[in-house]
């Protein structure tokens, strides 16, 4: 939700810049769930509104994160623009040194969803 990051996208895609943004989804920012604070489960979506492709990955799938990220640097060196590569993790610690609690991710970190 940071005004850079969108700053960012935008004139990659304005000028078709080669760059393939990764954006690596735990599903949580510090205190609340990426859901709640987005209304949305995969940010990969928000690709569209400048109209470059977006995709989601589950970023413990080797294979499928190569598959994906070969096709977004063929299409950056091909000076089609920039793509959005969202990878979904699970978070395995607390958010900081400070952010000890990890009661709280146990249910998404224990399983896989």
């Amino acid at each position: 939700n940071r005004g850079d990051f969108h700053e960012g996208l935008n004139m990659a895609a304005a000028f078709k810049l080669p760059v393939v943004f990764v954006l690596q989804n735990n599903k949580y920012s510090i205190s609340v769930s990426v859901e709640k604070a987005t209304g949305m489960e995969h940010l990969s979506v928000r690709a569209t509104s400048y109209g470059i492709p977006g995709v989601t990955v589950e970023g413990c799938d080797v294979l499928d994160v190569y598959k994906e990220a070969t096709k977004a640097i063929k299409r950056a060196r091909e000076g089609k623009g920039p793509t959005l590569l969202e990878g979904m993790w699970h978070r395995w610690t607390g958010h900081s040194i400070s952010d000890a609690d990890i009661r709280r991710y146990t249910e998404t970190c224990g399983r896989r969803n």
